[in-house]
């Protein structure tokens, strides 16, 4: 990987800084991307720091002028660009009956999947060039819809079936790596989650999900499978017979999800 370029939108903390971390450790080239300026600029200076070469772009994906120049801002810099890491993301976690504000459900679509698209757009000329690869940070509920998450699930089903579509149309020029994590400890995703009123929560006094993985190993996990052919990358592992036990066993599955959200909530 020494010598590539990625893109990594949500670069800024959490999932995204340690990703530009442990890519720069192979000397990697990286256009950082978020929305808060000075810690993109902190984010920049670690990642030179271990030997990698970066530039940081503030950028919104939720506007496709602004991810258009992202991209060109990249390909001006390194010429080249081989992985499209789409990290960028908002949660939720409120029940539906109690949403007071409908507008969250604009904007987890807008952020988690139109930012995708808008990334996507813009970069797949250069992506299939370099007969590149896609690495789409979703989530396990692209698959599995959680209680409290109705919008934050339906963001990632949108996004799920987007890039099924896109490799059917792609065939091998682009590689789609779907990532498909569960709980992940230290992103702040639980904390900056829209509640019903569409503030953030906060931080919950709950402990960690049993179940739960670092954001240090969620990273190393995604690094390994951007090396390879990885299609469908489950983290934790076990998480990839979920779409057979809804076959199987839905109900058996359906109370497990609910006590696994209650011990969060």
């Amino acid at each position: 990987m020494r010598g590539k370029t990625a893109i990594i939108t949500g670069a800024s903390s959490g999932l995204g800084r340690q990703l530009a971390l442990d890519l720069a450790a192979r000397k990697m080239n990286l256009a950082l991307a978020a929305r808060d300026q000075s810690a993109l600029a902190e984010v920049r200076q670690e990642v030179e720091s271990r030997g990698g070469k970066a530039l940081s772009q503030v950028t919104d994906v939720t506007d496709p002028d602004q991810c258009k120049a992202l991209i060109d801002e990249a390909i001006r810099a390194f010429q080249a660009l081989d992985f499209l890491v789409l990290n960028a993301g908002i949660s939720m976690w409120a029940r539906f009956e109690q949403v007071t504000d409908l507008s969250i459900f604009r904007r987890l679509m807008e952020v988690n999947y139109l930012g995708a698209v808008h990334c996507i757009h813009a970069a797949l000329p250069y992506l299939r060039k370099a007969q590149g690869t896609i690495v789409a940070v979703s989530s396990a509920q692209a698959v599995m819809s959680l209680p409290l998450h109705s919008g934050y699930s339906a963001s990632k089903h949108a996004l799920h079936g987007f890039l099924e579509a896109l490799e059917l149309e792609m065939a091998d020029e682009v590689r789609i790596l779907n990532v498909l994590p569960g709980w992940i400890r230290g992103t702040g995703l639980r904390s900056q989650a829209l509640s019903a009123a569409g503030a953030a929560v906060g931080a919950s006094k709950r402990k960690h999900n049993k179940d739960s993985v670092s954001v240090e190993e969620c990273s190393a996990r995604i690094v390994q499978a951007m090396r390879g052919r990885t299609r469908h990358l489950y983290i934790p592992s076990k998480l990839r017979f979920v779409p057979w036990l809804k076959l199987l066993a839905p109900g058996w599955l359906a109370s497990k999800i609910r006590r696994a959200v209650q011990m969060q909530d």
